[in-house]
């Protein structure tokens, strides 16, 4: 959406001008600031961050799991954490959406 400088109004862009509704053109027309993220940046941010916590999480099952007597494979941790980093992403992602759709 665009913004007039003088009166505050939306501007509307034709092909070649630009000009206020509110004040019939008078005013300079500012193109407002993005309100957001994009759904590509949301999901590029929670992949980043959830590579992080991957291997968190992989070095935290290896350490954790057989403290509570439950002893796997480095092959079997692997798969585990894939399973949990899938289920973060969707997860993530949605929640990200969820509050963008709100704000």
């Amino acid at each position: 959406m665009l913004r007039c400088d003088v009166c505050e109004g939306f501007g509307t862009v034709g092909r070649r001008e630009v000009q206020c509704h509110a004040c019939e053109g008078n005013g300079l027309i500012l193109a407002a600031k993005s309100s957001g993220q994009s759904r590509r940046m949301s999901l590029a941010e929670i992949c980043f961050s959830t590579a992080i916590g991957f291997v968190v999480a992989f070095v935290a099952n290896a350490v954790v799991m057989p403290a509570f007597g439950h002893h796997v494979s480095a092959a079997e941790n692997f798969w585990i954490t894939v399973i949990f980093t899938a289920i973060s992403i969707v997860r993530g992602y949605c929640v990200r959406r969820l509050f963008e759709a709100l704000r």
